[in-house]
């Protein structure tokens, strides 16, 4: 889950940090403002040793503007600051500014953004930082400018102990750990951290502003009370109806935030990623649930992205599309424009759309999809999906068989990002779970094994955020392991372990897991949701399902049946046409000509189910045999 700050403040002879963080964004080429207008006046360098080495040779700092296409205070910040003069000459004349897209490069911003956009960094020529700021006026950031850079020109012993002291505490801070042996009490703790977190007055989870949370809701659906049933299925009822106060009521599509904690005023963008999972979360409510009014939010969130987001190639997705539009050269209010309809919306124009395809977006999309697809049975969003999932493998695989970040891009420097792995290996599941084909499972397991070897670290354990070359420098020498991220890939490599009874793979999910029961979260930590749920899926038995015969109507029919269903921790794994007889583990089944579906055990099976009105009873009767057998 992704940490977010409202405010940080912090003033020394050599640092001014003023944090309020900002939460939007839009893109590089359809900005909301006329961004070329502002930022061309600075003379930009690249992220890149080139301008490093310009910083060391000509002894002067680095100022790094972190932002996102989507971002709207982002627009409005380039044209107060870098419309800005004396800013400009500043920067021109006594830094080496750099400008760099979150997105593109998020594994600059997951070690340099202060919070939230945009942000404006100063390093070291080595790129440690010195000192920085989030969205302030143009004289304060005149002030902070010219006072680190004075410290840096006329007393470096200050400057030096003080990048020193920051370092250490970055440093410090992402390596810490503390033992922890895995137990049941951390579903317990995770519970009392949801019920604490709870908003019993407006719904969803914590205070202002209010993100929607979806690994906060999938924990909350699959908790299960002591005498049984689900333990939050009040809390979660209250959430999901609260959250529909982000839902374009014209476009469909979820807003990003609410600046409250009753969710209103929101910020108008919206992020593929944040609509992918609250996509499943929605889909998933219908299956708890079988409400009808789940289905008519999915089918609105289907709609924006498939009107909005899905690219011009027949394939992919695009990354957002920004919370504000210009006219006549001026930002329009968001709450205006967002209230109006269809017709008057488009007679202003529409927000940009960051024509981007980054990979664990598009994974995102992918898996949303294809939930979406078998529950809605609608075919075409499976069909789009897998021929989004094909085209990543044709375009997107790089050096030593990795997803680049960037699909569209041929950057040389384009780097290769865990999430992008994490995410095409889910994706690429869910594509075997949906469509039975032996290829998706195939480079699952490919993609996994060599983003374990090229990720892992040996001596620490845990997976890092980006592969570092031997000349990297400042907090970029730093292996970042992003939580949820590590988490998803222990979930991951615990499906393979069940789709191919091959216990190889419980080793890295056991590890990865033991990695993050030793970093030291906070107590009132809501990421707890997303280590427990890779808990529960290593420790308790899943729905294992396994399938076999011809790929006909009966077949689908299983599989329709099966998708209709609310199985906990299901793992279906198509064992081929079942003319001979097949191994799977410790089990063997006899050959067939029709199309069989079989619960299993670790060594036993029910009776094959060929209707596919009796499996949802066949099902949880030979799961609670098991249970009572363990």
């Amino acid at each position: 889950m992704k940490t977010r700050y409202t405010h940080f403040a912090a003033i020394s002879l050599v640092v001014i940090l003023a944090v309020t963080a900002c939460h939007s964004a839009d893109d590089n080429s359809a900005r909301p403002v006329a961004h070329k207008e502002f930022t061309d006046k600075v003379q930009w360098n690249s992220w890149d040793q080139t301008s490093f080495s310009k910083a060391a040779n000509e002894s002067k700092l680095i100022f790094l503007y972190l932002s996102t296409p989507w971002c709207a205070p982002c627009a409005e910040a380039e044209r107060e600051l870098f419309g800005n003069d004396t800013i400009v000459e500043i920067l021109n004349s006594q830094y080496i500014p750099i400008e760099v897209d979150g997105d593109r490069y998020p594994n600059v911003a997951e070690r340099y953004s202060l919070g939230g956009y945009p942000s404006c960094v100063i390093l070291t020529p080595d790129l440690r930082l010195l000192g920085g700021t989030v969205r302030v006026p143009a004289d304060s950031l005149q002030l902070l400018l010219k006072r680190v850079s004075d410290t840096w020109q006329h007393t470096p012993v200050l400057a030096e102990m003080q990048a020193a002291r920051l370092d250490s505490v970055f440093r410090q801070s992402v390596s810490a750990r503390k033992l922890q042996r895995p137990s049941d009490e951390l579903i317990r703790y995770t519970e009392r951290v949801v019920a604490h977190y709870y908003d019993s007055t407006y719904g969803g989870f914590g205070n202002q502003p209010k993100f929607p949370l979806p690994e906060v809701n999938d924990f909350a659906f699959t908790a299960t009370a002591p005498e049984g049933g689900p333990l939050f299925k009040d809390e979660i009822t209250h959430t999901l109806k609260a959250q529909l106060n982000l839902l374009d009521p014209v476009w469909g599509g979820f807003y990003r935030s609410a600046a409250f904690a009753d969710w209103s005023n929101p910020s108008h963008e919206k992020l593929l990623a944040d609509n992918a999972m609250l996509l499943i979360n929605y889909v998933d409510a219908f299956l708890y649930s079988k409400d009808s009014t789940y289905m008519g939010v999915a089918e609105k969130a289907v709609s924006y992205i498939d009107k909005f987001l899905r690219t011009d190639r027949g394939w992919g997705f695009y990354n957002s599309q920004a919370g504000v539009v210009l006219h006549d050269n001026e930002l329009t209010d968001p709450r205006e424009y967002f209230g109006k309809d269809d017709a008057n919306r488009r007679k202003i124009g529409l927000p940009a759309i960051q024509r981007e395809v980054y990979t664990a977006a598009n994974c995102y999309g992918v898996s949303a999809y294809l939930k979406a697809g078998r529950v809605l049975k609608r075919q075409e969003l499976i069909e789009y999906a897998t021929k989004t999932l094909d085209s990543l493998l044709a375009v997107g695989v790089a050096n030593k068989g990795l997803m680049r970040h960037s699909i569209l891009s041929q950057e040389a420097n384009d780097p290769m990002i865990l999430a992008d792995q994490v995410a095409m290996v889910t994706a690429l599941l869910d594509a075997y779970e949906t469509t039975g084909k032996q290829r998706y499972l195939a480079e699952g397991i490919r993609l996994s094994e060599a983003t374990y070897s090229q990720f892992n670290d040996p001596a620490t354990g845990g997976l890092t955020t980006d592969i570092a070359g031997s000349d990297v420098i400042g907090r970029m020498s730093v292996p970042m392991k992003p939580f949820s991220i590590n988490a998803a890939a222990s979930t991951n490599f615990v499906r393979l372990f069940y789709y191919t009874a091959d216990v190889k793979y419980r080793q890295p999910a056991e590890a990865i897991f033991l990695y993050l029961m030793n970093i030291p979260i906070r107590n009132d930590d809501l990421r707890l949701c997303s280590l427990t749920r890779t808990y529960l899926r290593i420790t308790r038995f899943p729905t294992k399902l396994a399938m076999l015969g011809p790929r006909n109507e009966e077949y689908n029919a299983l599989l329709g049946a099966i998708f209709s269903r609310n199985f906990p921790r299901l793992t279906l794994t198509h064992l081929g046409d079942g003319k001979t007889e097949t191994q799977y583990g410790e089990l063997k089944f006899a050959p067939t000509d029709r199309a069989q579906l079989f619960v299993c055990g670790d060594d036993t099976l029910s009776h094959p189910i060929t209707e596919a009105d009796s499996v949802d009873v066949v099902v949880r009767a030979f799961q609670f045999s098991l249970m009572n057998k363990r």
